[in-house]
């Protein structure tokens, strides 16, 4: 019985490997991603530097064009920002109560990196205002 049981975990052992081998060779996603500073501002008006950056499936630096979006405050109408040779762009952040009543709380932030000849990808991440 015994050696029945060696057996047995002898073959799963095997699958498992074959499996984990076989998925390393895959390639990567192409990510998109968010940075904030600071992470969260008063809602007077302070600002907050958006930073996005692209990675491609290979790991490189992105290239193309990403919308940035906000629920309330200074980008609710989106802007483009273009990606750098690093897969960067910045845009500015702000939100002020005084002229959007919506600045209270967490506001979503959007972007959405549009590459030449393959598909968008898209993130989102909350701001503290």
């Amino acid at each position: 019985m015994s050696r029945s049981l060696s057996i047995a975990a002898v073959a799963a052992a095997s699958a498992v490997f074959v499996f984990v081998a076989c998925s390393s060779g895959a390639s990567g996603q192409a990510v998109v991603t968010i940075g904030l500073n600071p992470s969260a501002i008063d809602n007077l008006g302070q600002a907050s530097v958006v930073t996005v950056e692209g990675t491609t499936e290979a790991g490189a630096a992105g290239s193309g064009t990403v919308k940035i979006t906000s629920a309330a405050g200074s980008l609710k109408d989106g802007t483009m920002v273009t990606l750098d040779s690093k897969g960067q762009g910045t845009a500015m952040f702000t939100c002020a109560v005084a002229t959007d009543p919506k600045c209270v709380g967490s506001v979503k932030i959007s972007v959405e990196w549009t590459r030449a000849g393959a598909s968008s990808i898209a993130n989102t991440r909350s701001i503290q205002v």
